[in-house]
This record gives C-alpha cells, sequence and structure tokens, in this order.
C-alpha cells in the first residue's frame, strides 16, 4: 500500500470545486469533517481562514517527504469545537507524492520560513465518522482578514446564521 498523508481542505480545493481535480485528483479517500478557526469569504473568489495559534501544532518545511511522513499524535486533543468555533470542509487522504504537496504549497503561496499568505499547520481535525486526527491545513493570519470579509460556516454557500457577518 502506498503511503499516504492528510489534508483539511475549506474552499476551492473540496470536490467539485475549481482546484480540486488538478490538485487533489489523486487522493485516496475524502471525508465531511470540522477544524477549529474562522472561515472569511474574501472578494478574490477564495476563502481564507484564520486558527488560534495554539492548536497550530507544528508549521510545514522545506522537507517535504518529512512533512508528509509526519503523524503526530499529541497526548490529549482539544474538544470538538462548538459551532461557534467550527469550519466546515473535507479531509483528503493523498499519496505521498512530492509533488502533490509542493504544488499545493505555491498554489496556497506557502513558502517554509518566509512570510506568506498562507502557512501549512498540522492542526486537529476531527471527521465527521472518526476520532480527531492531526491534519495540515492552510491557514492565514487575522491580520490579513478585511475588516468587511463575511464570515462563513463553510465556503463557498453558508454564513454565519443570525450572527453579525463582520470581524471583530
Amino acid at each position: 500500500m502506498t503511503p499516504t498523508w492528510w489534508l483539511f481542505v475549506y474552499g476551492t480545493l473540496k470536490r467539485g470545486l475549481r482546484y480540486h481535480d488538478r490538485f487533489c485528483g489523486a487522493m485516496v479517500s475524502v471525508t465531511a469533517a470540522v477544524t477549529i478557526g474562522r472561515l472569511y469569504d474574501t472578494p478574490y473568489g477564495y476563502p481564507m481562514m484564520t486558527m488560534p495559534a495554539r492548536y497550530q501544532w507544528l508549521h510545514g518545511c522545506a522537507d517535504l517527504a518529512r512533512d508528509m511522513a509526519t503523524q503526530l499524535t499529541p497526548p490529549q486533543f482539544p474538544a470538538r469545537p462548538n459551532e461557534e468555533e467550527q469550519v466546515i470542509g473535507e479531509l483528503l487522504q493523498l499519496p505521498c507524492e512530492p509533488h502533490i504537496m509542493r504544488d499545493l504549497d505555491a498554489l496556497e503561496d506557502f513558502v517554509p520560513n518566509r512570510p506568506s499568505l498562507y502557512q501549512r499547520v498540522l492542526a486537529p481535525v476531527w471527521p465527521l465518522d472518526g476520532p480527531p486526527q492531526a491534519v495540515w491545513v492552510y491557514v492565514t493570519e487575522a491580520r490579513r482578514i478585511g475588516a468587511d470579509w463575511q464570515r462563513m460556516r463553510a465556503w463557498p454557500s453558508e454564513p454565519w446564521p443570525g450572527k453579525p457577518n463582520r470581524v471583530r
């Protein structure tokens, strides 16, 4: 069996959306999942997600083989996030082929150890049908979020119900 690694996606990399087939078409499996954070609809045609630093357990590096092989198991996972803290997305299982992670890093403008639009971080993710896992997620810094960007639960179609949609 080919070794694999895990990626949580919440925007244009989800099944049926703009970049899924091109960058994630080799996926081995997919399941619905949630993680902790805040998701925002941008004026650029893709969402951005922030995540509290305490849940960013490891930052991606230039050694892609090492990152794909990292299977971090924290001593204790945090509690599953409540609806206020959840970002809804998909958990993809991808083959350990360095070009896949390299191409995803380029798409997400992630350059290890440099200021980047996104950071690739290992963080807690809760599949809807299984136990929590430590999974790679692309997140951005809160300072990059526009003051008038709409907060979402899921992208592209689930605005924050009954709550102010602006950044606070």
